[in-house]
């Protein structure tokens, strides 16, 4: 499903389900052809937190670049195709602040699906501090995942924008 101009997501249910912490990433292979005669390997975040995904199923989020081996391999799949990947690798997740701290995420692009994954776990939900920050860079209003799911959550969203259409709010440049 495109969900911006440039972004896919692909949602999948393993052949054999895996749990993961909120921050990890898979490899999914790039098959042989596709790329030349080897296959290639591109690493994905899963971008929702475990316990969502056992319930809609797994998903990771696909910047779309031209004549980019990951992107176009997976922005080619049909419901129903297959794929492999391995995983979960990566120590990247939350770790609940040291006397309650603020905390303040970067992000930009798809980037932002390790941020979508974290706030969304149970464990987040449970240990967050009062003031949670996200600075979102994209290049315009358009290219914003997840549209109002960090402010349902608390997180105040802070846009950096290189493109803006009508900035309203944010930073630009």
């Amino acid at each position: 499903e495109w969900v911006t101009p440039t972004v896919l997501s692909v949602v999948f249910n393993p052949a054999i389900r895996f749990h993961y912490e909120s921050g990890q990433f898979i490899t999914v292979l790039v098959p042989p052809g596709q790329t030349g005669e080897e296959g290639e390997r591109r690493c994905y975040t899963l971008a929702i937190a475990h316990e969502e995904a056992v319930v809609s199923g797994y998903r990771i989020f696909i910047r779309f670049v031209p004549g980019g081996a990951g992107s176009e391999f997976l922005a080619s799949l049909k419901r129903g195709d297959t794929f492999l990947a391995s995983g979960p690798f990566g120590e990247f997740h939350y770790r609940k602040p040291v006397d309650n701290r603020n905390i303040v995420f970067i992000a930009a692009s798809t980037g932002v699906a390790t941020i979508r994954a974290i706030v969304g776990s149970s464990e987040f939900m449970a240990t967050s501090p009062k003031k949670k920050i996200l600075l979102l860079g994209v290049r315009s209003e358009q290219e914003i995942l997840f549209p109002g799911y960090f402010e349902s959550r608390g997180v105040e969203v802070i846009p950096c924008m290189t493109r803006p259409e009508n900035l309203t709010y944010g930073l630009w440049g």
